[in-house]
């Protein structure tokens, strides 16, 4: 995708089932970006901006990543032994990579 600005991000919909996303831009080496935080839990709205890049053209890839994240893991970081017990009980709703997008956000200065 390219776009003109300074900024890309996403809004889009965390939950259970989120997963990573392999981001490049402008050619450069791929980075990850986890969509799956500590509030995932439950399904919700959420947004993520990209590093803040020189004003002007870009060309940005998103691609879903397979590998995925230990969510048990994520929640145990946190202390958060409420959703460690939502993960034992939905397994199947934590074993997935999705990406729910609603809209991705651009930033672009005023000319």
């Amino acid at each position: 995708m390219q776009f003109e600005g300074t900024h890309i991000g996403l809004f889009d919909i965390g939950g259970p089932d989120s997963g990573r996303l392999k981001v490049s831009v402008d050619g450069g080496e791929p980075f990850l970006v986890d969509r799956f935080t500590l509030h995932n839990d439950h399904n919700r709205n959420q947004y993520i901006f990209l590093p803040e890049l020189p004003n002007g053209k870009h060309t940005v890839r998103f691609e879903v990543d397979t590998e995925k994240t230990d969510k048990a893991a994520v929640f145990e970081a946190c202390g958060n032994e409420r959703s460690r017990e939502h993960v034992r009980q939905h397994p199947d709703w934590y074993d997935q990579t999705v990406i729910q997008l609603g809209k991705l956000l651009l930033v672009q200065p005023p000319l």
